[in-house]
């Protein structure tokens, strides 16, 4: 099995449902997927980012999507390990 896999459930036009497989983590798309740019997660509330459940179970946060290339810039890989 890949680390990465996307498969179409359904699809209607250009719509589409499906399930990403990531490191053996399953998620049904469409997804809420917030965007950390250069290590910052605009326009979500902290106590959702502390509590993914915070509304629900049915609107967990289940993926941020981060890219590593910011953060390796800015705040820089040493305090990326630091925080684990």
């Amino acid at each position: 099995m890949s680390k990465l896999d996307f498969k179409v459930l359904k699809q209607k036009g250009k719509a589409r449902v499906g399930q990403i497989t990531l490191n053996g983590v399953t998620l049904s798309t469409p997804v809420f997927m917030p965007v950390g740019t250069k290590a910052t997660i605009k326009g979500i509330p902290l106590d959702l980012l502390k509590d993914p459940n915070y509304l629900g179970h049915e609107n967990t946060i289940k993926l941020i999507l981060a890219n590593t290339f910011h953060l390796y810039l800015r705040p820089g890989d040493e305090l990326i390990k630091k925080a684990g």
